[in-house]
């Protein structure tokens, strides 16, 4: 079980914390780190190395011709986690979890790895009841906003409409 992430030089902290809530809330199954570069300065690709991590290059001549020349770090982590078991080919289970989020039970790992074993993947919604966007699609939103444009790029309109409305699936 390899517990994947990406940073560039902004979110490194974050992903430092998101492997130090792994270690302490590890589940039934102590899980790998890998760490997707997306800018790191080469002492923090040591300090990663040092935490555990592996860390490896974003994978760039798999992405869509738009994506491989993203400027924003954010759009090749979308673009590069699709790939995970191109960047990370030894792992039986892969879980992905952004570098500014960390694991608080371990239990939720467990159920992942669990779901990805039995069905071949395991998803959740990213959802929360302060996410008012999506309880109340009158309310004007930049989240959905920036969904509804993301989606229109790739299904058009009505289903970009649609896909605004309902949480996005990790």
């Amino acid at each position: 079980v390899l517990v994947a992430t990406a940073a560039d030089s902004a979110y490194f902290p974050l992903a430092l914390a998101l492997a130090a809530s792994v270690r302490a809330n590890p589940g039934r199954t102590a899980a790998a780190l890998g760490l997707i570069d997306l800018g790191l300065s080469t002492a923090q690709i040591d300090s990663a190395r040092a935490a555990g991590f592996t860390v490896v290059a974003p994978r760039l001549d798999l992405l869509p011709e738009r994506l491989r020349h993203a400027t924003r770090p954010g759009l090749l982590a979308m673009g590069t986690r699709v790939f995970l078991p191109q960047h990370f080919p030894d792992a039986e289970v892969l879980v992905w979890i952004d570098a500014d989020a960390w694991v608080q039970c371990g239990w939720a790992l467990d159920l992942l790895v669990d779901g990805a074993r039995r069905e071949g993947f395991a998803v959740v919604p990213e959802l929360h009841h302060g996410y008012d966007f999506i309880f109340d699609p009158s309310m004007t939103n930049p989240v959905r906003d920036m969904h509804f444009l993301a989606h229109k790029g790739f299904y058009g309109e009505a289903t970009a409409r649609a896909l605004a409305l309902v949480p996005v699936l990790n």
